[in-house]
C-alpha cells in the first residue's frame, strides 16, 4: 500500500515537473485570446446578488521587459500557486493552480530552446534523486508520513540560496480591485445567463530585507524544519526523524554533504529558536496547501 502510495506521488510530481515550460509563457493577447470555459451542464441559474458563479480561474503574473533575462536563466520547473475567493461570508479554496507568466512578446527560439535544457537538466537532477532515496520515501511513508508534502519540501527548499528567511507570500484582491470584462460566448448556445471574465490586478514588490538574517543557505535548514514539524506530528513514534532528512537533503540539497542527525539536530534547533515567529507562520502556510496540493496532483495521475 505505501509503495503504491509513494510511487503515484512520486509520477504526480514528475508528470509536473515535465509539464513544457513554454505552455506556462504567454503574451498578454495569447493570454485573452483563450478560449472560454465550456458551458456547464445542466440549467444555468442565476447567482445571488453579490456574488459570481465561477467556471475558471487563471492566476498569471507579468514579467517586466527588464527582467525578462534574469526570469528565463531562473525558470527550470513549472510554477504553481494557492488560490482562495471569498464571498460574502463564503470562502473558496484553498486551490492550487499552475502560475501562468505573461510577457510583452512570443519566446524566441534560443530562449524556447534554453528552457528545455534547463528543465531537462532538472528532471535528471529530479529522477537521480529518487533512485536514492526511494527507501527513505518508502520507509517514511510506511510510518505515517506523506510523501507529496516531502518532496514538496524538498524540491521547494532543497537547493534555495541566500540568507533571508524563506516566506510564503499572498495577495489579498478586494472587491474594488476586480472588474467586469468582455462577455464571453459559451460553447452552447441558449444560454440563460452571459458569462463574462472577471479579472482582478494587483502589484507586488519584493519583500524588504530582514535585519535580522540567517546564515547563508538558511532555505535546506527550514526544509529539514518543516520535515521535522511534519513527522513529528504524522508518524508513528512521533520523531523528528533526523537520520532520514540527513540522508534526503544530503540527496536532494546543493553542497549540503556530509549530514548526519547531529548536524540535522543543530540545524533544526536554530531555526526554531532563532526564526520561532517567521516559522511558525510558514508551517502554518505549508500544511494548509498539503490538502490542496494533494487534490492538485491526484487529478494529474488519477487512480
Amino acid at each position: 500500500m505505501e509503495s503504491e502510495f509513494v510511487d503515484r506521488s512520486i509520477a504526480a510530481v514528475r508528470k509536473w515537473l515535465a509539464t513544457p515550460l513554454k505552455s506556462m509563457i504567454r503574451t498578454e493577447e495569447e493570454f485573452r485570446r483563450l478560449s472560454p470555459p465550456p458551458r456547464p451542464k445542466g440549467p444555468v441559474s442565476r447567482p445571488a446578488n453579490d456574488s459570481y458563479r465561477i467556471t475558471r480561474v487563471l492566476p498569471w503574473h507579468e514579467i517586466p521587459a527588464e527582467s525578462r533575462r534574469a526570469f528565463i536563466d531562473a525558470l527550470r520547473q513549472p510554477e504553481r500557486v494557492v488560490f482562495s475567493f471569498r464571498q460574502g461570508s463564503r470562502q473558496s479554496g484553498p486551490i492550487v493552480l499552475p502560475m501562468t507568466f505573461v510577457v510583452s512578446s512570443p519566446l524566441t527560439n534560443a530562449e524556447r530552446a534554453q528552457l528545455r535544457r534547463q528543465q531537462a537538466t532538472e528532471l535528471e537532477h529530479f529522477d537521480q534523486c529518487i533512485t536514492e532515496t526511494r527507501g527513505v520515501l518508502l520507509q517514511l511513508a510506511a510510518e505515517g508520513a506523506n510523501p507529496l508534502f516531502i518532496l514538496s519540501i524538498l524540491l521547494s527548499y532543497g537547493s534555495r540560496s541566500g540568507t533571508v528567511f524563506p516566506s510564503s507570500q499572498g495577495a489579498v484582491l478586494r472587491r474594488s480591485q476586480f472588474a467586469l470584462e468582455t462577455p464571453l460566448a459559451w460553447l452552447k448556445p441558449g444560454a440563460a445567463v452571459e458569462p463574462v471574465r472577471l479579472t482582478g490586478a494587483t502589484t507586488s514588490a519584493p519583500p524588504r530585507a530582514r535585519r535580522r538574517r540567517g546564515p547563508a543557505g538558511i532555505g535546506p535548514n527550514v526544509g529539514m524544519a518543516l520535515l521535522a514539524k511534519h513527522f513529528r506530528g504524522a508518524t508513528k513514534r512521533r520523531q523528528p526523524h533526523a537520520t532520514e532528512i540527513a540522508t534526503l537533503f544530503g540527496v536532494w540539497g546543493r553542497d549540503l554533504r556530509p549530514l548526519n542527525r547531529e548536524v540535522v539536530y543543530r540545524r533544526i534547533k536554530r531555526v526554531e529558536e532563532q526564526h520561532a515567529k517567521e516559522f511558525h507562520r510558514l508551517a502554518r502556510d505549508e500544511a494548509q496547501q498539503m490538502d490542496a496540493d494533494r487534490t492538485f496532483f491526484e487529478r494529474l495521475v488519477p487512480s
